[in-house]
């Protein structure tokens, strides 16, 4: 009888190493920033499951890992002082993660195809957003687009919705072929 192998819990790694330095902080052990430690833990965290997930072929890893990661290149890029953020970039920048998100899935396993429509629409609505909210479109031209031909999204996502692969739990045997076993 074999044993049993003990997996170790990177998550629970990651809140150790978290509260380690949180209370290092606030004992002035060193002066690190909270969101900046955090920000880098989910994209070190997000990377290493990304990785994890190709290597398994494992698309929900590979998904929300993919989220944890950019939205810990998000956080992160928010601490540098380099761009200007603001509070109201957080639901744009959302909806980017997440397109880009659907697309990493699809890169998982190409043959999934119907995952590049949310990544096309969800990720293409938080560029808009994007765009409108640092000025280079105006928020009326992409809400009156928007209004003209959502109709399309709904077209387009029906059918990803009917030609997609579809995932019985059971398969057709492949014939067998008598003249193999003379």
């Amino acid at each position: 009888m074999t044993t049993p192998q003990r997996r170790v819990s990177w998550f629970g790694v990651a809140l150790i190493v978290t509260g380690l330095l949180l209370i290092a902080r606030r004992y002035y052990f060193f002066n690190l920033d909270t969101e900046r430690i955090i920000s880098l833990l989910l994209v070190f965290w997000g990377l290493f499951g990304v990785a994890r997930g190709f290597a398994r072929n494992a698309q929900g890893k590979i998904f929300w890992c993919s989220v944890l990661f950019l939205y810990g290149v998000y956080f992160f890029l928010r601490t540098m002082d380099r761009f200007e953020f603001h509070e109201g970039m957080v639901f744009p920048a959302t909806f980017l993660i997440f397109g880009i998100a659907f697309f990493m899935a699809f890169l998982g396993n190409p043959k999934d195809w119907f995952y590049l429509v949310p990544a096309f629409f969800v990720g293409g609505a938080g560029a808009l957003f994007i765009l409108t909210d640092v000025g280079y479109l105006s928020g009326w031209e992409v809400w009156d687009v928007t209004s003209r031909f959502w109709p399309l999204a709904l077209i387009v996502i029906g059918l990803a919705l009917l030609f997609r692969k579809r995932h019985n739990g059971w398969q057709v045997p492949p014939p067998v072929n008598p003249q193999a076993n003379v």
